[in-house]
Parts: structure tokens; C-alpha cells; sequence
């Protein structure tokens, strides 16, 4: 199972909500109709690509364990930066995946 596929599961289990990354949400653009789906899973997709590139100058094979581990702490960057745009990403990332 690669990144995508697992970031995939990881959405549907935190949010109830399918979503399906293929090449083209990848390459150009992921769209949903809800704007707050929309909005994570392109941040998700954009930092993946970053994973995947690190890991690749690591030599080391991409992780979903430590993608989302690195990911978390993004966010909570983020939320340390209080401007509107970073909290808003923050707030939208609280709402959907936060913990129970």
C-alpha cells in the first residue's frame, strides 16, 4: 500500500468522508465539495510530495508512520505562527482529525 492510499484510509477513518487521490490530485489539483476536505487533503498532498522527496534524498523508503508524525507537528507550527492563514489551516485540521 503506498503514501497516497494510506493518507486515503487515514482521512476516511478520522472524518467518515471517501476521498480518492489519483495522478491528477497529485500533479495538478485534488477537488472536493466540502472546502475544508479540499483544503487538508491538498496540504496533505503537498506535504507528501515533500516527505517522498526528503525520503528519497534520505535514502529511505516513505513512511506513512512518520509522515504523519512529521505532519502533526507541521500543524502544530502552524498554529505557533498566528496568522490568519495558518490558523485557519489549523483550524480546519482541529475540527476534522482531532482526537478523541
Amino acid at each position: 500500500m503506498n503514501l497516497w492510499t494510506k493518507i486515503e484510509r487515514y482521512v476516511l477513518c478520522k472524518t467518515n468522508i471517501s476521498v480518492k487521490i489519483d495522478y491528477k490530485s497529485v500533479i495538478v489539483y485534488f477537488e472536493h465539495k466540502n472546502d475544508k476536505i479540499n483544503s487538508i487533503v491538498n496540504l496533505f498532498i503537498l506535504y507528501g510530495k515533500f516527505h517522498i522527496h526528503k525520503c528519497r534524498v534520505l535514502k529511505i523508503i516513505p513512511n506513512f508512520s512518520r509522515f504523519s508524525l512529521e505532519f502533526v507537528d507541521y500543524i502544530k507550527t502552524l498554529n505557533f505562527m498566528n496568522t490568519s492563514k495558518s490558523n485557519k489551516t489549523g483550524d480546519i485540521y482541529n475540527e476534522l482529525f482531532e482526537e478523541e
